[in-house]
């Protein structure tokens, strides 16, 4: 589903993607529910530089403050609860010019256990879009909610993050949920396979089934809106405090650093 923010605000689009039109989620066979399947959050998918990018919106995930409390409360706690599970959630990103510009961030099942406790699923970042995206400039930090509105790259990467993990901890850690995805895109898929008149024009049964399947991803934006709006919130409150942390280390570092003493030798030719 495509959430656009229009009339004077962010232009940015998260889309949520369960099941793409053409590949339905396979169901685990009950003889391979109890497989090796590594689980929690994998970085299996990321290259080389992005598994530094990865480290680098890791750190900003787990940023304390001066007495050691977090900064970002919701985004450990997404992070934690999908980390800590049975599911196996893959993270890809791409950083590719081409597509579309409007897609910042999917989720999507590969695979659903019938007892619900070992699901594949793949939360996808769209780094190039999300690093361009628009937001207001006019934007009350202090109270309204403005998607990617004052922050930098990473903090950019970590809102986005945020918005799809919630969608993965609301979906997977339900088997009711996670079912009731499976299913529906599944008979919206096979009616929209069907459905298509050779002209193209929609028939009636396949209109109610995107009706429908349009309704229930509204239903599933509403708790990752509002996760997001607590993430978005954490990013911008924190940001004065972290740089402030960054100057005191860094204070801190030069003051312990040692200091080189380089001396020079005069060699004196030998009295005769």
């Amino acid at each position: 589903m495509f959430r656009f923010r229009q009339a004077g605000e962010v232009a940015l689009v998260l889309l949520v993607t369960f099941i793409a039109s053409n590949v339905q989620a396979q169901t685990i066979k009950r003889d391979d529910a109890g497989s090796d399947l590594a689980s929690g959050v994998l970085l299996d998918r990321l290259s080389t530089k992005h598994y530094k990018t990865w480290h680098a919106i890791r750190k900003v995930i787990y940023a304390e403050d001066a007495d050691g409390k977090p900064l970002h409360p919701m985004l450990k706690a997404l992070l934690e609860q999908l980390q800590t599970s049975d599911h196996s959630v893959y993270l890809e990103f791409d950083d590719s010019r081409a597509g579309c510009r409007c897609v910042a961030g999917k989720f999507s099942i590969e695979r659903v256990d019938p007892e619900g406790s070992r699901n594949v699923a793949v939360i996808k970042l769209y780094l190039r879009v999300i690093e361009q995206a628009p937001a207001p400039v006019r934007a009350n930090l202090k109270h309204d909610f403005a998607p990617l509105a004052g922050l930098n790259k990473l903090d950019r990467y970590a809102e986005v993050l945020g918005h799809e993990m919630a969608h993965a901890v609301d979906i997977l850690f339900s088997l009711e949920r996670t079912k009731r995805v499976d299913e529906m895109f599944r008979k919206s898929d096979q009616v929209i396979q069907q459905g298509l008149r050779p002209k193209g024009s929609i028939e009636p049964e396949m209109e109610r089934a995107l009706q429908e399947r349009d309704a229930f991803l509204e239903e599933l934006e509403k708790p990752a809106g509002i996760a997001e709006a607590v993430v978005w919130r954490e990013l911008v409150k924190s940001r004065r405090k972290r740089k402030g942390l960054t100057k005191k280390k860094d204070a801190e570092q030069a003051i312990q650093r040692p200091s080189l003493v380089l001396a020079s030798a005069t060699i004196m030719p030998a009295a005769n």
